[in-house]
């Protein structure tokens, strides 16, 4: 019996989100590259490079305006080498299905990220991250048992007042992702004007 299905299209339960039907697995690796190099800020359009090493806690969304919708929240020690685990490597335990709830990257619109001084401790990172699931009411939830020094935070009103602060506030960082038809046909665009100069030689 087929496992069922989440409503939204970006989760899918016991499905990796490798690769997509009907394409080479070096044409999928190209279009992996593909989309990770496309990833701008919305406003300062930035290169992927400069997204922070630094910790952080990330939103993964999907949808449009004005039904845009929270698909999954994690935290990250190092934000850049997080999300390419995501996007690139694909070898996060949400992408490959290896949790009961899996992630369709996909599907994935949007990242939105936040920062704060508090998050270079792990506990505190990790507490902050409970407080974010409270307050963006993500579809899926990063797994992990937090260690008790992170739930006794989590139940501190004060530091859970101070990060509702911070997670209602707007994120730090966002980056829009391509769309995967934009990507294949950016890519069949660039392999036919390959094609036309191999020809004229």
């Amino acid at each position: 019996m087929d496992p069922p299905r989440c409503q939204h299209p970006a989760l899918e339960l016991k499905v990796a989100a490798g690769s997509h039907s009907g394409l080479s697995n070096n044409q999928n690796a190209r279009l992996a590259a593909t989309a990770y190099s496309s990833l701008r800020y919305d406003e300062t359009h930035r290169d992927v490079g400069d997204i922070p090493r630094g910790p952080a806690i990330y939103a993964m969304g999907g949808g449009g305006q004005p039904r845009a919708w929270v698909a999954y929240v994690g935290d990250a020690g190092n934000l850049r080498q997080r999300l390419g685990q995501h996007f690139i490597n694909r070898d996060s335990s949400v992408v490959t299905g290896a949790s009961a709830a899996g992630l369709n990257i996909d599907h994935v619109r949007y990242v939105e990220w936040w920062e704060d001084q508090a998050f270079a401790d792990e506990d505190s990172r990790r507490a902050a991250e409970l407080v974010a699931f409270d307050v963006l009411d993500p579809v899926l939830r990063s797994r992990g048992n937090p260690r008790q020094a992170a739930r006794e935070l989590y139940a501190d009103r004060d530091f859970h007042d101070a990060m509702t602060k911070v997670f209602e506030a707007p994120p730090v960082g966002r980056l829009t992702l391509p769309r995967l038809p934009d990507l294949i046909q950016r890519l069949n665009d660039l392999e036919r004007r390959i094609s036309e100069l191999e020809g004229r030689t």
